[in-house]
């Protein structure tokens, strides 16, 4: 009788275990708020599971693996991934390398000359249509897509003190062409120096001229620069940011280059701070961003631009309001132009 009493619990044990892993599964996987999953089907999860089977490394003797080395039980399809260190010092030793041979091939073109371009004006071009996903990737992959379309937007001059060439990070700026349309800040490209020249340089240090103004707005601190290049990877743009919208951020704050922050969008309003009464449309997001910061598009979580970070308003030292240009009034700027 004991046998028979013992018998079906032993039958039912591997059951229990097996929903006690799809538990403990989607628990743990829905402890990551950086990515969305469906958890509901907990049959093919199970399904997962059993075909897990853990490997031991030769030469260690440790359990490195399953399905693939690079799957962790934790995030069954996520790829094991090392930071990129980025070296600020080798940034700018390339940056000002390239620059110098700009120099010496006369390709850098002065601030002044780019000031007196800065009027109100627009331009038709083919904007990239918006990327549209039902599984927004993680902030790993969008910085990994995305900030190999912003630049570093730099003033280049000649110091008499040491008789060097010096670039100095100003703003941000990023690509919306694949011939090298960049967007910034208007105030970024009029507060230079007349004297100095202007540079965009990439995350690798690769440095651009920028040879002129192709559209502006004073009002909405827009500034649409061409840089001397091709074969750039545009950001799209799209009119989707209301308020609540998980965004991101890449920038330069204070040179520190490629510095990534996230947040939502707070909220829409009118900003009636401008002279003879104007007033204009400003998007409020909670994503940190600093002076050198610029210039940077904001964006959603699948890589498409809906704003452009601007100002910060400090609150007699109790918060930071961060202001930006909402993207409706950037795509205003090319008001007729068309989707590639």
């Amino acid at each position: 009788m004991k046998h028979n009493a013992i018998q079906p619990i032993a039958t039912v044990l591997p059951t229990f275990f097996a929903i006690g892993l799809c538990l403990l599964c989607v628990t743990a996987r829905a402890d990551d708020d950086s990515e969305l999953h469906d958890y509901t089907n907990l049959d093919a999860n199970y399904q997962r599971l059993l075909a897990f089977k853990p490997k031991k490394d030769p030469k260690t003797g440790f359990i490195v693996g399953g399905m693939n080395t690079t799957e962790t039980i934790r995030g069954l399809t996520a790829q094991e991934r090392n930071p990129v260190i980025f070296d600020d010092a080798t940034f700018r030793r390339t940056q000002r390398s390239q620059t110098l041979g700009l120099k010496a091939d006369e390709r850098l073109v002065t601030a002044e000359s780019l000031a007196k371009q800065l009027k109100d004006k627009s331009c038709r071009i083919s904007l990239p249509n918006p990327v549209v996903t039902a599984s927004p990737p993680a902030l790993t992959d969008l910085y990994a897509k995305c900030r190999t379309s912003v630049f570093s937007i730099g003033e280049v001059r000649d110091c008499k003190g040491c008789g060097k060439l010096h670039v100095n990070t100003l703003g941000t700026g990023f690509v919306i062409t694949t011939n090298g349309i960049l967007l910034t800040n208007y105030h970024v490209i009029k507060s230079i120096d007349p004297s100095f020249r202007v540079v965009a340089s990439a995350h690798d240090g690769k440095t651009y001229a920028i040879t002129g103004v192709l559209a502006s707005n004073q009002k909405y601190d827009i500034a649409a620069v061409q840089i001397d290049g091709s074969g750039f990877q545009p950001l799209p743009l799209t009119k989707n940011n209301a308020t609540g919208t998980r965004i991101a951020i890449v920038s330069h704050p204070r040179g520190n280059q490629y510095y990534l922050s996230e947040g939502i969008v707070t909220r829409h309003f009118l900003d009636h701070s401008l002279p003879s009464n104007r007033s204009r449309h400003i998007m409020g997001v909670s994503a940190e961003f600093a002076v050198g910061s610029s210039g940077a598009p904001v964006l959603d979580l699948m890589g498409n631009v809906v704003g452009m970070a601007t100002t910060t308003t400090q609150l007699d030292g109790q918060m930071v309001l961060r202001g930006c240009v909402p993207s409706q009034q950037i795509m205003d700027l090319f008001s007729g132009s068309t989707p590639e």
